[in-house]
């Protein structure tokens, strides 16, 4: 284990139908967060997140309550969309970087690194580590001399992102800021995933090793 954070917090969410939107809407006021995810089917993710020890026990108070104190607009939109299914809740998630290589496996996605979901940015981090991760497979399947120089390669480069975004993220999910220091916070965690994906965009399909 590299590092790895274990906040307190507590989530709860679910899917509605019928609410009206083409993007993320994340909102932030002083120790709580929500939003709406627009997923498939025309479903919409709804959340709620806080302090897990400011957090009631019913989950569907604990939507309604957030909601309307972070998001009134939000709350009544919310209130007279469909739910589909049950919510969900998920309490103090730790996020974890682990060493991603050794002799003869790697290691790609949540069980190399995983950071809490307030950053809605997992599925970006195992899709861009398992593109990592099967180059340096590819170098060394060619060239067994250079497996270690290309693991090192990979573990580099994943961790030259996933520092900061643990660094951000876990601020984050802690849930002591304001509304500001949220803002602020947020920009960083975007600076550092547009450095990424600018990086990602121009890294040639060979990765050089060493």
């Amino acid at each position: 284990m590299i590092r790895s954070s274990h906040p307190n917090n507590a989530v709860v969410y679910g899917y509605f139908d019928g609410i009206d939107t083409t993007g993320y809407d994340f909102r932030f006021v002083d120790h709580n967060n929500v939003g709406l995810i627009p997923t498939n089917d025309g479903l919409t993710l709804v959340f709620a997140a806080g302090a897990r020890r400011a957090a009631p026990r019913d989950s569907e108070l604990y939507l309604a309550e957030t909601l309307r104190r972070v998001a009134p607009d939000l709350a009544d939109i919310v209130e007279e969309a469909p739910r589909i299914g049950r919510l969900r809740r998920s309490e103090s998630i730790p996020s974890i970087l682990r060493v991603p290589t050794g002799p003869g496996w790697s290691l790609v996605g949540d069980a190399g690194f995983a950071e809490d979901p307030i950053s809605a940015h997992g599925i970006a981090d195992a899709l861009r580590d398992a593109e990592l991760c099967a180059e340096a497979v590819d170098i060394a399947l060619r060239d067994p001399d250079l497996e270690t120089e290309a693991q090192d390669h990979y573990q580099r480069t994943r961790d030259r992102f996933a520092h900061p975004l643990l660094d951000y993220t876990t601020e984050l999910a802690g849930f002591a800021w304001d509304g500001p220091q949220a803002s602020l916070l947020m920009r960083r965690l975007g600076k550092v995933v547009d450095e990424e994906c600018t990086y990602l965009h121009r890294r040639r399909t060979a990765v050089p090793v060493g």
